[in-house]
């Protein structure tokens, strides 16, 4: 079945052919290829479309790249100072690094919350936010569910399976460890990032959205061709995580080790409760993660101008990638020696950009060497 012109024939773009003749012609059949017709209209075209998508890739990687470029030394936002923390703020000491403890007193800001007016992004105050555990109980709503009286020890209460008020804060400390866990993870992404060049902070921008809305097997299929991959993953993800959590957030005195992962398995109504707000939970993630990192909302929402100097992190990589497209759009419906001096202009692009990132790679080793 033959393939209609308008669509990039892969095997026409990356067939170098022509050169191999072209040298060993010395340029001679560029006479002949000179004389067949160019698509004009359909590169134009091709151009116009490869730079709407161009800018809404440098927007995406904006979005990520905005808080790689944060103070990563306030992890609980407790700061007046814009921070990392401000954003996913999470407790100093965790487990592992990412898991938040069962005792009352592993939830650091969770219990009493903070109240960082003065911290601003751009010119809004994002105290407007009231990203728990940030605001205070004092506030209409407070930081609910997030209330100290969820987190507290609860020792002098009934030592009973039915004990609903038992349930109801096991649940609440299930759910602000699931979001500790995740924005554990997300602060060390922003941290490793911020070390590296804007060519690897576009891919991981990418590579984060790709999870995002195929599922961890979006990372096995860049390397597979055999793995099929399905959007809603990620929400699979939230509530596994969300069930152990819950795990790690039983405080029972007479349920230890094994005992946990029995109660779990033979508890149909707490199976049936996790279940439930863990779906709910992993709706609330979604919707959280386009508002926080999907242009138009984030960074270009509330500071447009910090988004524009993540972007600027970025904007060799994303020349050199349009570079591409026009390269691919020549090769498809220009000719050949069109194509030759197009081909010497995106060459030196390449090159100095190329030169570039070695330099600033020679920059960062240097002065880590100082430290």
């Amino acid at each position: 079945m033959s393939k209609s012109n308008d669509e990039l024939d892969s095997n026409k773009i990356f067939n170098f052919d022509f050169y191999i003749n072209l040298f060993n012609s010395k340029g001679k059949n560029l006479k002949g290829e000179a004389e067949k017709p160019n698509e004009w209209t359909k590169f134009f075209m091709g151009c116009g479309v490869s730079v709407i998508g161009v800018l809404i890739l440098g927007a995406v990687g904006a979005n990520f790249i905005y808080y790689s470029k944060l103070n990563t030394d306030d992890p609980t936002g407790d700061d007046t100072d814009e921070s990392l923390g401000t954003y996913f703020p999470i407790p100093k000491d965790l487990n592992y690094g990412v898991f938040a403890g069962n005792e009352s007193t592993d939830f650091g800001p969770y219990e009493s919350g903070t109240d960082a007016t003065d911290v601003k992004a751009g010119s809004i105050s994002l105290s407007l936010f009231n990203i728990p555990p940030t605001g205070t109980d004092s506030k209409w709503m407070g930081r609910w569910p997030y209330s100290y009286e969820m987190f507290k020890d609860y020792s002098d209460r009934p030592n009973t399976f039915f004990d609903f008020k038992k349930k109801k804060m096991w649940i609440i400390r299930t759910i602000t460890a699931t979001y500790i866990f995740w924005r554990a993870i997300l602060q060390y992404i922003f941290k490793a990032m911020k070390y590296c060049p804007g060519g690897f902070k576009l891919f991981l921008s990418l590579i984060i959205l790709g999870v995002f809305i195929f599922g961890p097997g979006f990372l096995v299929s860049l390397v597979s061709d055999n793995t099929k991959i399905a959007s809603g993953g990620f929400i699979g993800l939230i509530v596994a995580s969300f069930y152990l959590m819950s795990i790690l957030q039983i405080r029972w005195e007479w349920v230890y080790g094994l005992g946990k992962i029995f109660h779990l398995v033979f508890s149909i109504v707490d199976m049936a409760i996790l279940s439930v707000i863990g779906s709910f939970m992993a709706i609330a993630f979604t919707i959280q993660f386009i508002l926080t990192f999907i242009p138009p909302f984030g960074p270009f929402l509330f500071n447009f101008m910090g988004a524009m100097e993540a972007m600027h992190d970025i904007k060799d990589s994303l020349g050199i990638l349009y570079g591409f497209f026009i390269f691919g759009l020549a090769k498809q419906y220009l000719n050949n020696a069109i194509l030759s001096g197009m081909t010497l202009i995106v060459a030196g692009y390449i090159l100095v950009n190329i030169n570039i990132f070695r330099r600033n790679v020679y920059d960062w080793i240097h002065s880590s060497k100082k430290k």
